[in-house]
């Protein structure tokens, strides 16, 4: 292969690597009585999140508990894949196109062996029901999504790959383009044929590249009674409230409150540091969950008593701003608004 070849088999091994460090899937439950909602997270070596919350829930239907310890895949698995990314490394110093071939078709039957291992669990952990189940709604099952949502009683529940599943789907897609640009290559015998070829799979690398640097902003929670507001510099506190903005180098600033994101941004001195970021804020009905700055909806209502003394609180559509109104001469603004009231 050649080397620049070489050097992108090189960077799908490293983004495969992530799994280790990242989760690698998220099953999410949605449901009124929680409209915070409900997340566990799978990694290569366990499972995180509310898990006790949703085996206590799942008591009640019948639902096998969810203990990390009984799976044997997290015991075996994170050694099998090691060695399997290991040689995706040994392939990218090699540079033999016939072991590319090889690692490529490991990969795909080691996918293949995760989601077949997944869905068979998700079917027995929905269908291997408790007869003695205080709550027995004859004729249901309770088996998750492979992949996507589905209505199960009154929760919502998805089943979605989280970033290190992703970035793994993007070393694959990468290393699949190096083997397509070099097969093309190798049965061209001029130059400028082959060209185009590499340039293909240097935009695809490029894009690879982007959605990995995308990937590494991702809003961070607001660790309230510890992180501190960066324009007040006072502790955030109220879990009702909160915004972030990540600029578009990837840094993350905190506040305490929509206000002071907004005082922040309007400044002056700020302006080489809020161009091209991403501003959310924390969705008032939904109090764990951000939403974009500039499309919610802020209600300017002396009934809600925000941190800054504001009285301002977000939300992600107009209905559910006029729904929570609570003095007949609260307003609602856009984020244009709110912004040229705040100047």
């Amino acid at each position: 292969m050649k080397t620049k070849s070489k050097i992108l088999i090189a960077l799908s091994a490293i983004l495969m690597l992530s799994v280790y460090f990242l989760p690698l899937w998220k099953i999410l439950l949605e449901a009124p009585q929680y409209p915070e909602g409900l997340e566990m997270k799978i990694w290569l070596t366990g499972i995180t999140g509310n898990v006790e919350q949703i085996n206590g829930l799942n008591h009640y239907i019948g639902m096998k508990h969810i203990v990390a310890e009984n799976f044997w895949e997290f015991k075996v698995l994170p050694y099998v894949y090691g060695l399997i990314v290991a040689f995706g490394f040994f392939v990218a110093w090699s540079g033999k196109l016939n072991l590319l071939w090889i690692w490529l078709a490991v990969l795909l039957a080691f996918a293949i062996f995760g989601l077949t291992d997944f869905y068979l669990w998700e079917y027995d952990y929905g269908h291997n029901l408790d007869p003695l189940a205080a709550i027995k709604v004859e004729g249901m099952t309770y088996q998750p999504p492979l992949i996507g949502y589905k209505q199960l009683l009154n929760f919502l529940a998805g089943s979605l790959p989280d970033i290190g599943g992703i970035l793994v789907g993007a070393g694959g897609i990468l290393a699949t383009t190096v083997l397509i640009a070099e097969k093309r290559s190798r049965s061209t015998n001029t130059q400028d044929q082959s060209h185009p070829n590499m340039k293909n799979m240097l935009f695809i690398s490029s894009a690879i590249l982007l959605l990995t640097s995308g990937c590494g902003t991702e809003p961070q929670a607001i660790n309230y009674g510890k992180d501190v507001c960066e324009h007040c510099k006072m502790v955030v506190a109220d879990p009702k409230f909160g915004a972030e903005m990540i600029t578009r180098k990837g840094k993350i600033y905190k506040f305490d409150s929509a206000e002071c994101l907004m005082d922040f941004i309007t400044e002056k001195t700020h302006t080489a540091q809020t161009a091209d970021a991403q501003l959310l804020v924390i969705n008032f009905a939904k109090p764990s969950s951000f939403i974009n700055a500039k499309t919610a909806f802020y209600l300017k209502d002396k009934g809600y008593q925000s941190p800054m003394g504001g009285n301002i609180v977000p939300f992600e559509s107009q209905i559910l701003a006029e729904n929570n109104k609570l003095s007949p001469d609260a307003k609602i603004m856009t984020f244009d608004a709110f912004e040229t009231e705040r100047k």
